[in-house]
């Protein structure tokens, strides 16, 4: 979007033509140009009979913009935009000012102590031409006069009061100059360009925050992700120590318990097989005294015989058993007799019966 400020008939800003005559801001040439006024429907027009009484013959428009101490704000505006047609003899120049009010520098008594911000502008054939603002020099003659210093010799279109369009000093006098006025146009953008620049940058560091905050925050979560995976495999791993641990306790009491049980059941075959022995050895010895002996009692003492061996057999496997669990355990593969085997285990069984 574009700003834009029209000086022309239908925006006159109260025009006036002063010429080296007037004395009434503080000008003391007592020329003898005579300059007039005339607006149409279409131009403000500027007729000027250049006279050579004044050391700078002159005539020029005036608009006044505004308040005189106050004036408008011309410094946010990128170009002028004339549209104006130039008749006379010689150089083909007119001076334009923008006269700004400063009160550092300014009074209201003297119209000469404004600030001359000064375009000399060679006008070109064509009725339509435009210049840039960047063109704008304060005055050599204002800054000599006033004893401006350097550092503030600048331009300064803060406060313009006027604005001013003057034939050039150095023409030959004795002639008429006519500058027909149509529009004068100050334009600019809504947002300068170095407020935009300004902007961007301002929203790239932004941005640049932003993400920098945004990669700190996922950088953070991240951390805090890795963290607790940290605690949750450290928890994982003192479960799985803890339960390896049990499990080793349990394995060593298993082992334990199966040493006492080994040891109690060897102490107890060897208690169990002391008196077994001396059963056997009784009925073998009343076994040998056939003569006095009938054929049942000959049949039990075998049933007795039998049974204690049997009883015996099995007390000497739970030793084994126990050679085995200590792996001490020695096979010896023999033949079975399985008839005599099968009978000796039916007689067992027919004594419970």
């Amino acid at each position: 979007m574009t700003r834009s400020l029209e000086i022309s008939p239908q925006h006159p800003y109260d025009p006036v033509v002063v010429d080296d005559r007037d004395t009434t801001l503080g000008n003391h040439q007592h020329g003898n140009s005579v300059g007039t006024l005339t607006i149409t429907r279409d131009a403000i027009v500027m007729r000027c009979s250049l006279g050579a009484a004044a050391t700078y013959p002159y005539c020029k428009f005036r608009f006044r913009m505004g308040d005189p101490v106050k004036g408008i704000d011309l410094s946010r505006y990128d170009t002028i935009t004339f549209d104006l047609r130039y008749s006379g003899r010689g150089w083909r120049v007119l001076k334009l000012h923008l006269m700004n009010f400063e009160p550092e520098f300014s009074t209201l008594s003297n119209w000469n102590t404004q600030r001359f911000n000064e375009l000399l502008i060679d006008v070109p054939p064509e009725s339509i031409f435009t210049v840039p603002m960047t063109a704008l020099r304060t005055a050599d003659w204002w800054q000599f006069w006033r004893q401006i210093p350097l550092s503030k010799s600048y331009v300064r279109l803060d406060h313009v009061t006027a604005v001013e369009l003057s034939t050039d000093n150095y023409l030959d006098t004795g002639q008429i100059i006519t500058v027909e006025l149509r529009k004068i146009e100050f334009r600019g953008k809504w947002i300068s360009r170095t407020t935009l620049l300004s902007w961007l940058v301002t929203a790239w560091i932004a941005c640049g925050v932003l993400a920098l905050s945004l990669g700190l925050l996922h950088f953070r979560s991240d951390l805090q992700a890795s963290k607790t995976r940290l605690e949750q495999m450290a928890a994982i791993d003192r479960e799985h120590k803890e339960a390896e641990a049990a499990r080793e306790a349990a394995l060593a009491e298993a082992v334990a318990l199966a040493r006492q049980r080994s040891n109690f059941l060897a102490q107890m075959s060897h208690e169990l097989r002391t008196p077994l022995n001396a059963i056997i050895g009784y009925a073998q010895l009343l076994g040998r005294d056939r003569a006095h002996l009938t054929e049942r009692l000959a049949s039990g003492l075998a049933t007795i015989r039998e049974s204690g061996q049997h009883l015996l057999t099995l007390i000497n496997d739970i030793l084994d058993l126990a050679r085995v669990e200590a792996g001490k355990m020695a096979l010896h593969p023999a033949a079975v007799d399985l008839v005599t085997f099968l009978q000796v285990l039916a007689n067992i069984m027919r004594v419970k019966a």
